[in-house]
């Protein structure tokens, strides 16, 4: 670890190597799998090395996605569940027109089946 002062700060610093830059540990996240305990790029460029991974591969991970929701269906229910009722809540004579427009919809394919 290398010594350094920013803002009053006198911690050992760490240097990250996707910016070449000497930075405080705070600027590090955790990582227990370290023996300096913090991951080795620092904040800023671990978002931006999950950024470009994220473009690069948007297909496998939209499928990854589609199919965890798939196999936790009921939890997704769940957490969703208050920000529907919310949107409903807003929403509520948008709601009522949809059910009126369903309803009359389902009304005249019943009266051209009995005909």
């Amino acid at each position: 670890m290398i010594e350094h002062v920013i803002g009053g700060c006198v911690c050992p610093g760490k240097r990250c190597p996707g910016c070449e830059q000497v930075k405080c540990c705070g600027a590090f996240n955790r990582s227990l799998l370290r023996l300096d305990g913090l991951q080795v790029y620092c904040r800023e460029c671990s978002r931006e090395k999950k950024r470009e991974d994220r473009s690069k591969h948007r297909d496998r991970a939209r499928e990854e996605n589609k199919r965890w929701r798939q196999n936790h269906r009921e939890y997704e229910r769940e957490r969703k569940k208050p920000y529907i009722r919310m949107y409903q809540e807003k929403n509520r004579e948008k709601y009522r027109e949809q059910s009126r427009a369903e309803r009359t919809m389902r009304r005249i394919e019943t009266n051209t089946e009995n005909r």
